[in-house]
């Protein structure tokens, strides 16, 4: 069974060949933000956020600063985490789709 981050990308991956992605801005930071999330963390130092941002990165394109189908697979990630801790009550395309399911550390531009 697929996972529901999984479908979630196959749905979006025809919107992130457009010229404006779903999901903006910098990949780096959506890839934190879910570690920190996967963590349940605020601290982008702790040991296990730093394996998982490590892991996630050296499977990324590192020459893309954003790169929308990881923006989005990470957003979906985060909103199913959410949704999974009872967190969040939204469905998973209003999640991802939310301008309130940004993390700080991607409205912020860092931490």
């Amino acid at each position: 069974m697929r996972s529901a981050a999984a479908t979630l990308l196959i749905l979006f991956a025809g919107i992130s060949h457009s010229s404006e992605c779903l999901v903006s801005g910098s990949t780096v930071l959506w890839t934190m933000s879910y570690c920190m999330s996967a963590h349940e963390t605020d601290d982008e130092a702790h040991p296990d956020v730093s394996t998982c941002f490590i892991t996630e990165r050296s499977k990324q394109d590192k020459d893309m600063e954003v790169s929308c189908s990881n923006n989005i697979l990470y957003k979906s990630a985060i909103c199913s985490l959410s949704k999974e801790r009872g967190l969040v009550k939204l469905s998973a395309h209003e999640c991802v789709t939310s301008e309130s399911m940004i993390p700080s550390i991607v409205k912020n531009g860092g931490v």
